[in-house]
């Protein structure tokens, strides 16, 4: 058989897998620091969006609340018919969907723990309740509190 016939060898075929599995095990590795990132920019947002809020009710003079559910969350006006409404004139405000699996940990307002679904209210005096809530992905957490002043801070848990 001559030479430039021949095929593969052995030796040559396993570098090749060797080389494609440290390509893969890079991969993987950086798709889970990208969630982690991900997780991150999600509690940035939250927060900010959760400044507009009050920011929003004070400006506005009505209150705008808040709920979380599972795998997203929410903003709502208060109407004129006394009745929570989303907002229709406020695109920042609109439903948020997680890119990834967030879960929600506790969300407690004024040391109070309340369930997914319930509304956190900004009033238009621009005191509110102290709360803290804790999103969640894989093992990382990250906490967001906010102050009866509206002052918005945060930490990671690993």
């Amino acid at each position: 058989m001559d030479r430039s016939q021949r095929g593969f060898t052995l030796i040559e075929i396993m570098v090749v897998m060797v080389i494609i599995g440290i390509t893969l095990t890079l991969v993987s590795v950086n798709f889970s620091q990208d969630d982690s990132k991900v997780l991150g920019e999600e509690a940035n947002r939250l927060g900010a969006l959760l400044e507009h809020a009050q920011n929003e009710a004070m400006i506005t003079g009505k209150p705008v609340a808040w709920s979380a559910q599972p795998g997203k969350y929410q903003f709502w006006q208060l109407g004129k018919d006394g009745k929570w409404d989303e907002p229709s004139s406020d695109e920042i405000l609109r439903e948020r969907t997680f890119p990834i699996a967030i879960e929600w940990g506790e969300i407690k307002v004024a040391g109070n723990t309340i369930k997914l679904d319930e509304r956190l209210v900004f009033l238009a005096g621009g005191l509110n309740p102290p709360f803290e809530m804790t999103i969640k992905y894989r093992d990382r957490q990250l906490s967001i509190r906010v102050t009866a002043t509206g002052q918005v801070t945060g930490d990671d848990k690993a």
